[in-house]
């Protein structure tokens, strides 16, 4: 009853009385104890705040009904809240938090097996604030603000590689991130891009013109001194080499990497452990122009 009150004044447009509904319900939901009512109403009170351009209000609520739901191991509602949270830290131009949350929505909804619908509307949101801002940037000269701009944009346009429509339009923007990069001598920056290019075109079925984007991209980690960022490469070269069939070149690959990544504790070791597992089981014996792949 009381959510269907909220929704009525929700769209007639009675603003302060929905604040003030959600508010008593979610006093109510406190007062028996039950933490799932609790969530569900923080989650709503979160979401009419951040209707109501209080953003930064709305994110306390979120976390907290985030927290519920992680200790009741509530999966679902943890997708969604981490959408809303994206959007609410994008709506305060915290990109770099806002890709983070939706990658860790991302994670879940492919773990549960949720509709990759919950996984692509997050991205897609990001969009046009962030061409708007890059726009006016653009509009101004400022080319360091523009590269700024442009590894969000282009971290956004990671999570659509699977959308063919936005294949070419990360293409570009990837091209121009790396010449404003070189052009203003910003090596982690050219790292990025060079690396972002060569996952576009392995999407775009061209592992072989990616691979002298991650080599460049792997250089330059290590001349950086970036050991994350150089596992990154590896396990990049690994798969593009895969894809062309020279199993042997891949498996050198992701064994350095495995190698970093353990190094480093990261838990990318187990993904790649797993890969390689999965790659010399399937390839036993098999051959290429390199000899017998093992």
């Amino acid at each position: 009853m009381a959510l269907a009150t909220v929704e009525f004044l929700s769209a007639r447009g009675y603003t302060s009385d929905r604040v003030v509904m959600v508010r008593a319900a979610l006093a109510a939901a406190r007062s028996t104890g039950k933490e799932a009512h609790e969530g569900f109403w923080l989650h709503w009170l979160g979401y009419v705040l951040q209707e109501l351009g209080q953003p930064g209000e709305a994110i306390s609520h979120y976390e907290e009904a985030l927290r519920i739901y992680r200790k009741l191991d509530r999966r679902e509602p943890q997708v969604w809240l981490l959408i809303r949270l994206a959007n609410a830290h994008f709506q305060l131009d915290q990109f770099d938090d806002g890709l983070d949350l939706f990658n860790r929505a991302g994670e879940i909804s492919r773990e549960i097996g949720m509709d990759d619908r919950v996984e692509f509307q997050g991205p897609v949101y990001q969009l046009g604030p962030l061409q708007e801002r890059l726009a006016e940037q653009r509009r101004i000269g400022d080319r360091r603000a523009e590269l700024g701009t442009l590894g969000p944009l282009t971290g956004v346009y990671s999570r659509l590689l699977h959308r063919e429509e936005y294949l070419e339009e990360a293409l570009g923007y990837n091209e121009e991130g790396l010449a404003i990069s070189r052009e203003i001598g910003h090596r982690p920056a050219e790292r990025k891009h060079l690396g972002r290019l060569g996952e576009v075109y392995v999407a775009l079925g061209r592992p072989e013109e990616a691979i002298g984007f991650f080599e460049s991209a792997l250089a330059i980690s290590r001349e950086l001194g970036d050991r994350q960022a150089e596992g990154d490469s590896l396990t990049n070269l690994g798969n593009a080499w895969y894809l062309l069939g020279r199993i042997e070149k891949a498996v050198r690959f992701m064994d350095e990497a495995l190698t970093l990544f353990r190094e480093l504790g990261s838990p990318q070791a187990e993904t790649v452990r797993a890969t390689l597992a999965e790659w010399r089981h399937g390839n036993t014996m098999a051959w290429d122009s390199e000899g017998p792949r093992t």
